[in-house]
């Protein structure tokens, strides 16, 4: 048996060298030139990442400027930051502006910006613009980024104006084909396009996805606007997808305007506003594909439009679920939330489509001429009394109940969250995302 000295100074001897494996990386140019290595006397981001995944162990690299560090160098399609993204092939691996404010990564449309091939990633604080995606790397896909394998964490960051364009293209600011998990947290992902599905984000067919105190906004795609759903669920919790537009394309139909759940895919709606979105065909808030499965609890879908160009008469603004012959059908339960003020062509109110609606929540909905979004009668009323979509407090926009509304102390059976979306306490719980004081 070893004495207690001999333990405590092997003890000390070990967690040397586990400090010793971590290396921190201060960035200090903010040019893109051929890199030659990160030295003390010159590092740029590029040298960074290359040095980082030379090292393979858990590294940090800083960016101390919240000016914008320019990608120049055009890609070839190779997978070793030589030129092009920034291919990260081992972690874990922290980058990161420790200042106020965020720092820039500008792309500048040579190629999308991180290409995560393996590791451990956390991206903080940081803003992502300017990203396009090459089409002989990664299929087109993830304007942004490309998660391969590994996992992702996105916290304080904003992913911006970024494009996979291409035909079948996915993932307008973030394409994810790893197992892992991916988290977007305290974050924005706006202004994003896509050729394919997931203008603003495309989940995994194949990993778990967070999406917390997050706004998804103003992200076009031809299917998905927002948030393409695939496999295992994908968890969006005290956020706002609003104001994305499912296009149509060559090869889909401009479905689900925020969401649309592919045929195995799992959504797990709380605590959440989906408002102001738009599909050219079905699903305006959400469309959920025939073997998909959603869970929706104390959101608010409201204001969403199908058939939003008038040329492809599209059904169901709120919420459309698609069924596949007579056995296979979508899944959706909704409990305790607003599906309001939806319309499908000609402004005609449609708030939820199709077969499969079940749960055992009170709703609130502006008609039932299409379904009333579960198995238990809701609350129906042509005016719900809600305010428009902005900033009432909190991480992220929000629809208010306005005085008089039905939805104030309507929540019926079932665990409310302790707080609404904005932070604010529920007391006697509202419907819908937004409890009023």
């Amino acid at each position: 048996m070893l004495s207690k000295t001999v333990a405590f100074t092997l003890a000390i001897v070990l967690l040397g060298a586990a400090a010793a494996q971590a290396r921190t990386y201060e960035v200090t140019a903010r040019t893109d030139p051929k890199p030659d290595g990160c030295s003390a006397r010159e590092c740029t981001l590029r040298e960074a990442v290359i040095a980082a995944n030379q090292h393979g162990g858990a590294d940090t690299i800083v960016l101390p400027s919240r000016n914008r560090y320019v990608l120049a160098l055009a890609s070839t399609g190779e997978d070793r930051s030589a030129n092009g993204d920034l291919d990260i092939t081992s972690g874990p691996l922290t980058i990161v502006h420790r200042g106020r404010g965020t720092a820039t990564i500008d792309a500048n449309k040579v190629d999308r910006i991180f290409d995560i091939g393996n590791g451990a990633v956390t991206l903080d604080k940081l803003k992502l613009v300017d990203g396009y995606s090459n089409k002989t790397d990664g299929d087109g896909d993830g304007g942004a980024i490309l998660v391969g394998k590994g996992s992702l964490t996105v916290v304080r960051s904003g992913i911006a104006k970024n494009r996979a364009p291409w035909v079948g293209g996915n993932g307008g600011g973030i394409d994810s084909d790893s197992s892992g998990l991916v988290k977007v947290i305290d974050s924005y992902v706006s202004n994003n396009d896509s050729g394919g599905s997931g203008g603003g984000i495309e989940a995994s067919p194949n990993g778990r996805m967070l999406v917390q105190r997050t706004a998804i906004s103003a992200n076009k795609a031809a299917q998905a606007g927002g948030v393409m759903v695939f496999g295992p669920p994908v968890r969006i919790v005290d956020s706002t997808v609003a104001r994305n537009l499912a296009g149509a394309g060559p090869e889909v139909e401009g479905d689900g305007g925020g969401i649309l759940v592919g045929n195995k895919g799992r959504l797990e709606l709380t605590n959440s506003t989906v408002a102001d979105n738009g599909a050219y065909t079905s699903g305006g808030g959400i469309f959920s594909d025939a073997g998909s499965q959603a869970s929706i609890r104390f959101s608010t879908i409201a204001r969403n439009r199908a058939d939003a160009d008038a040329m492809f008469g599209g059904t169901t603004g709120g919420i459309h679920l698609r069924t596949a012959g007579v056995q296979v059908a979508a899944n959706a339960r909704i409990a305790n939330s607003i599906v309001a003020l939806n319309t499908e062509a000609g402004g005609v109110a449609a708030d939820c489509g199709g077969i499969g609606f079940l749960g055992t929540g009170i709703n609130l909905v502006t008609t039932t001429n299409q379904g009333k979004c579960s198995e238990v009668d809701p609350i129906v009323v042509a005016d719900p009394r809600l305010g428009p979509l902005r900033n009432n407090g909190g991480p992220t926009p929000t629809i208010a109940l306005l005085t008089g509304s039905p939805a104030i102390g309507a929540a019926g059976p079932g665990k409310a969250p302790a707080r609404d979306q904005r932070g604010v306490k529920r007391t006697d719980p509202d419907l819908g995302a937004y409890e009023r004081r």
